[in-house]
């Protein structure tokens, strides 16, 4: 859950401080939906609205890397933020993730390097 940083107001010196664990390569990092670390719009749309969104997801990849971040959709909670669908659009469609393959790392990649999910035949 981003070292449980929630909807935490700048500045963000406790997630830097959490994002230093970094520093320990068998130490990996949960993405959640935006709706976890974003105040829920009244009424959600198709493009996923949430205001004040935080640089937390550019953080975590920057201390990180996306070969340490794995998403996960925190359900059922997620169904009363913002509903799977939109955990799931909320993370795949978010512009720390669109460059290269980083979606595809986040969203199944690094879970199944880790878990050895890859070495199954």
């Amino acid at each position: 859950h981003l070292a449980g940083v929630g909807m935490l107001p700048p500045p963000y010196t406790a997630f830097e401080k959490a994002l230093q664990t970094a520093d320990n390569p068998n130490i990996f990092l949960k993405v959640p939906g935006i709706g976890e670390i974003c105040e829920r719009p009244v009424r959600l749309n198709k493009s996923n609205n949430f205001a004040n969104m935080p640089p937390f997801f550019e953080m975590a990849k920057e201390a990180f890397t996306v070969s340490r971040m794995m998403w996960a959709s925190d359900f059922p909670p997620s169904a009363n933020r913002e509903g799977y669908s939109k955990t799931l659009a909320g993370v795949r469609d978010h512009p720390a993730f669109i460059s290269g393959d980083d979606a595809q790392w986040v969203l199944g990649r690094t879970a199944a390097i880790l878990f050895k999910f890859d070495q199954l035949s």
